[in-house]
């Protein structure tokens, strides 16, 4: 059970988004500052959100039950990232910058036509609100299963949260509290890979040693075979994946908008992927280390029944000692959080933008009108 210190740093660490979205709220006055931060957040702080956006909870707990039942070859996917952004970075990000004012699809009409804006912005909307949904409702029940609060108050009061944060704090308060989340996941993710190492008998050498006894640090098959999850099949979904989410995907085309120059915003996001790659890692580490824990000498009984992907939270619910149980909880809604204000901003820019900006006859802010019907005086390169 829950002690009521748990209780008070989950709490707390939801309180603080409120927080975060009340102090950044004065500074929205114009679609500018409410989307991109009015370009001037420092490289380090959008890579760090751009980072806390890819790690969505969903990473959180998925990631160590794949490893635990298997090996790491879902991580295939995102060591292919790093590979395609050094020569994708330095073209995209200056294009991006220079050509569109706020969606990403205004960059598709000027290419390819207006069908190619609509139908591509349409497909993000759509696809990125189902995504949302998924993932607050997963995360719910799991921080309803851990607090033991029925799951429709979780619902309404971390969905209120969300909304506060992101409606009245506009890009800036996302990026500076993805910032603080993200350090929040990174410290859950750490002290749990330490417990785990040194809890069982014979500490981190067992560990290591059950852990290739059972071939659990991989990345195989490795078999030219495209039926099935092969080696080559991830680098290939690796591959794809990166071109997508950097180079068409709004959630992250918007946060090179929000830095202060080319420069930055190419830094930004190198510092996003190194960051993530990392973290993907120690979080398969983590279910590699939960097989062991659970396979050696000693170990406590796992209950009958139990799927791969519930081992973490049981192992969380468990065996974690008071305080550190809460704070790896509230970095599980942190990185709930990080990806669903995210999601709602960028949902939102796509809505204004390409939409409303579109087909109302008069602009959302008519000092900032540009000549195709959109909001922005000028790209974000020459801001």
């Amino acid at each position: 059970m829950f002690h009521w210190i748990d209780y008070t740093i989950v709490i707390v660490s939801l309180l603080l988004a409120i927080f975060v979205g009340v102090y950044f709220a004065h500074k929205q006055k114009d679609t500018s500052n409410y989307y991109a931060g009015g370009g001037k957040i420092p490289a380090w702080a959008v890579g760090m959100s751009i980072f806390a956006t890819l790690i969505s909870s969903v990473t959180f707990l998925a990631y160590p039950g794949a490893a635990y039942e298997g090996n790491w070859i879902l991580l295939v996917q995102g060591l292919m990232v790093p590979v395609v952004l050094t020569a994708l970075i330095g073209i995209i990000v200056p294009l991006y910058r220079k050509v569109i004012k706020l969606s990403t699809y205004e960059y598709f009409e000027r290419r390819f036509g207006v069908f190619a804006r609509l139908y591509s912005s349409l497909a993000f909307l759509l696809s990125h609100f189902s995504k949302s949904g998924t993932v607050f409702f997963l995360v719910s029940m799991a921080l309803a299963t851990f607090l033991d609060i029925n799951i429709y108050y979780i619902v309404i009061f971390l969905g209120v949260i969300i909304i506060i944060l992101t409606l009245l704090g506009g890009m800036e308060a996302i990026v500076w509290m993805d910032v603080i989340q993200g350090g929040l996941l990174i410290g859950g993710g750490l002290i749990t890979v330490a417990i785990l190492l040194f809890m069982p008998e014979g500490g981190p050498a067992e560990v290591m040693r059950i852990a290739n006894e059972n071939d659990k640090i991989s990345f195989g098959p490795y078999d030219c075979d495209f039926t099935r999850l092969t080696f080559l099949v991830m680098v290939l979904n690796g591959i794809f994946y990166a071109l997508q989410k950097y180079g068409t995907d709004q959630t992250i085309v918007q946060r090179y908008l929000a830095a202060r120059n080319d420069h930055e915003a190419k830094r930004a996001a190198y510092i996003g992927v190194l960051m993530s790659v990392p973290v993907w890692a120690m979080f398969m580490f983590i279910g590699t280390c939960l097989f062991s824990f659970y396979h050696a000498q000693g170990a406590p009984p796992l209950p009958e029944g139990i799927k791969a992907d519930e081992v973490f939270p049981y192992f969380i619910r468990t065996e974690l000692p008071v305080g550190i149980r809460g704070l790896i909880v509230a970095a599980l809604a942190a990185a709930a959080v990080s990806s669903l204000d995210a999601d709602l901003n960028c949902i939102s820019a796509i809505a204004v933008q390409d939409y409303y900006a579109r087909f109302k006859k008069t602009p959302p802010t008519s000092r900032n009108c540009a000549s195709d019907g959109g909001w922005w005086s000028s790209p974000a390169s020459e801001r």
